[in-house]
């Protein structure tokens, strides 16, 4: 089998994924939850902290701590 630039750069990206997908499942439930609306569903600190009933600082540290998790994680 022949791998083309493109092929490559396809399998580099579904195993980053694959490698990002497995480090989200590794984060609380409430990291998982809050960093999903707010990457994969564009909602801003302060909807989040609405939707939760907390405070916009309680999510920004959660979600900043789960960065810190992942970083740690994929490095």
């Amino acid at each position: 089998m022949r791998w083309t630039s493109f092929g490559v750069s396809l399998f580099v990206m579904s195993s980053e994924y694959e490698q990002l997908h497995q480090s989200i499942s590794m984060l609380t439930e409430t990291q998982q939850r809050r960093l999903k609306l707010y990457y994969f569903r564009g909602l801003t600190y302060k909807r989040i902290a609405e939707m939760e009933r907390c405070s916009t600082s309680a999510v920004v540290s959660s979600i900043s701590a789960a960065l810190e998790k992942i970083k740690k994680i994929v490095e």
